[in-house]
């Protein structure tokens, strides 16, 4: 499944992985930096605990990801909208 933010897109693999790129400015990448990725880049299974990625969301600069066995992650600018 893809998603995308405003400037960001996510990709979640049929395996469970989730795949980045896009600006990385407030980390909405969840790839541990504020850079830019001009191809996907994997997030790493750490960041969920290891649990397989079912879904994903994109929003103006974060992110959200629901894992297998019920977690919410998010990452990226979390100021008041």
């Amino acid at each position: 499944m893809a998603a995308c933010g405003s400037f960001h897109t996510l990709v979640v693999t049929e395996s469970g992985e989730l795949y980045a790129w896009g600006t990385g400015l407030d980390f909405q990448l969840g790839l541990s930096d504020d850079d830019n990725r001009r191809v996907p880049a994997l997030v790493e299974p750490a960041s969920f605990e290891n649990a397989r990625v079912l879904m994903a969301a994109g929003g103006g600069a974060f992110s959200a990801v629901v894992t297998e066995d019920g977690g919410l992650y998010t990452f990226g600018e979390g100021g008041p909208w």
